[in-house]
């Protein structure tokens, strides 16, 4: 028969076994760790983005902006401003555009922002240069996350209020702005009346479960991380009913 064990034992094993989860604990934070890099890089080089296009608004206040029009150093014969009339390719004769053809936001981005070659990769292996606009941008968007997290949760708690309101904010701002223009009642036909049938599509459901794993950032470490600094009994689950 066994011999129950004594008090002291049962600490002792218990010690044993909160050293060996800390240690799990540790090296899946380690894991979180190495795999938030590639995803923190991804998105710093898209707010790199935004901050290029920002300045380069910031920059054209009352005046054209360099993508609503062709302007001839970047943009190609194929360039055609959309939505305005009469608005032909620059080498197409017959004054219609082709589905070869591109707008001029599309040949900005390309040409101009990421200055890409019309005639893709001349040489295997070449990646091209730096661009000197760009690398001050994501510097910019690197300077701006350190500064927000530089003290913890004592900092990133802050900025989360202005983080959470202003898109609502900005969104506010585009409502306004959108419902203003011609074939507005159109887009928002297109908008609010549900098309029935989607329901019976598989790729519906399945982009659906992956926009909500990606919002939800389900086992990526940060939400737990965040969420670990709650009080024990604070009532989550209202705050999304809140939002």
């Amino acid at each position: 028969m066994r011999r129950p064990r004594k008090p002291m034992q049962k600490r002792n094993a218990l010690m044993h076994e909160l050293d060996d989860l800390k240690k799990k604990k540790r090296r899946l934070g380690y894991t979180h760790f190495i795999s938030a890099g590639p995803s923190a890089s991804s998105y710093m080089i898209i707010l790199g983005y935004s901050l290029h296009y920002l300045f380069t608004s910031l920059t054209h206040i009352g005046h054209t902006l360099p993508w609503s029009t062709c302007d001839p150093a970047w943009a190609t014969e194929q360039c055609h401003v959309m939505g305005v009339a009469n608005s032909s390719c620059l080498g197409n004769n017959t004054g219609a555009c082709t589905s070869s053809d591109q707008s001029s936001a599309m040949q900005y981005w390309k040409h101009e922002v990421l200055q890409l070659d019309s005639e893709g990769l001349v040489n295997f292996g070449e990646m091209g240069g730096l661009i000197p606009s760009l690398v001050l941008c994501l510097f910019a968007g690197w300077v701006i996350t350190c500064l927000c997290l530089i003290k913890g949760i004592k900092t990133s708690g802050k900025v989360v209020y202005f983080t959470a309101t202003f898109p609502f904010v900005v969104l506010l701002v585009l409502m306004t702005a959108g419902v203003s223009l011609s074939g507005a009642s159109k887009g928002l036909m297109f908008l609010f009346v549900p098309k029935w049938e989607k329901l019976l599509d598989v790729n519906v459901w399945r982009k659906a479960l992956e926009q909500v794993i990606y919002s939800l950032s389900v086992g990526g470490g940060g939400l737990i991380v965040f969420g670990s600094y709650n009080d024990f009994n604070a009532k989550v689950r209202f705050y999304p009913f809140g939002m």
